[in-house]
């Protein structure tokens, strides 16, 4: 049994253990009385979208763990705070992500763009240095604006991209829920735009 699942394990407890504090903060930086930690999360640990439960779970933990961090070693003038990138041209994104999905969150950004990996890490510099000597516990939102815009208006154009990923190439299916029907326009749309899309009416 590895450290990490032991200490998940013991989520449920109130006190740390030796073990557990040497996971979550270096013996160095309580020995000295000095430190930042800056854990990267994501925008979807913020904000959220649908189809994403997993992915906005884990998000969201490294966000939560990062407050309990903070608040934990404060005496230890240990600070932390947690990162949440928007999109990045990172490969998960370049080469993994469909591409319509990465369109539709560009066109969600305000900036209208992509972020770059130096953006990013010039943001996780200064959470890191002296120059934010008073900020613990806090997220860094680096995301071109995309949670500022409004959450609602960001999840409809993602919901939107998704549908275009599932229709592509499924089965034919059939539609009939208020929810679904709205997929079944969306998907009539893309077939007018030239996407392989089989479905079935409503029932």
């Amino acid at each position: 049994m590895t450290k990490v699942r032991r200490i998940l394990e013991k989520l449920g407890h109130s006190i740390a253990t030796a073990e557990e504090r040497d996971i979550l903060v270096p013996k160095g930086m309580r020995a000295q009385k000095s430190g930042s930690i800056v854990n990267i999360s994501s925008i979807w640990g913020v904000a959220a979208v649908p189809s994403a439960a997993a992915y906005h779970a884990t998000k969201v933990a490294v966000r939560h763990l990062t407050k309990h961090v903070a608040v934990a070693y404060a005496a230890d003038n240990v600070r932390a705070n947690s990162v949440h990138p928007g999109i990045v041209t990172t490969p998960m994104v370049l080469v993994d992500q469909a591409k319509e999905t990465s369109a539709a969150v560009v066109r969600a950004t305000p900036l209208g763009r992509m972020g770059q990996a130096i953006e990013l890490a010039r943001g996780v510099l200064f959470l890191a240095s002296d120059a934010s000597s008073f900020v613990t516990g806090a997220e860094g939102i680096i995301d071109g604006g995309l949670d500022a815009a409004g959450r609602s208006s960001s999840s409809e154009r993602l919901r939107r991209a998704q549908v275009v990923e599932f229709f592509r190439g499924q089965e034919p299916c059939r539609v009939g829920t208020e929810a679904s029907a709205t997929a079944y326009h969306w998907a009539r749309e893309l077939i007018a735009s030239g996407h392989e899309v089989k479905i079935m009416p409503p029932a």
